[in-house]
């Protein structure tokens, strides 16, 4: 199974339903997903910003956030003293 850095740009596109998210959940069918710790509070932080400006929509934003928590995404701390 290969391996995909994935980022919240990614994951965000694909729980929110954005235009390339369909585009998005092609590439990353089958694969097993890593990211930085980080990665949790960027997609929390996108979900509030939409919450913000969308309110009316909160409860299906709060739904496909709830979403995240499912998906299997390894998040791995990163050593930059170590060359790739």
């Amino acid at each position: 199974m290969p391996v995909r850095v994935v980022d919240a740009s990614a994951i965000c596109a694909v729980l929110f339903g954005e235009p390339e998210a369909a585009r998005v959940a092609g590439r990353l069918d089958g694969a097993e997903l890593a990211a930085p710790p980080l990665l949790p509070f960027e997609v929390a932080n996108v979900c509030l910003t939409k919450i913000r400006r969308q309110s009316r929509e909160q409860s299906q934003l709060t739904q496909a956030f709830a979403l995240f928590t499912r998906m299997k995404i390894v998040l791995m701390a990163v050593d930059f003293r170590q060359p790739l």
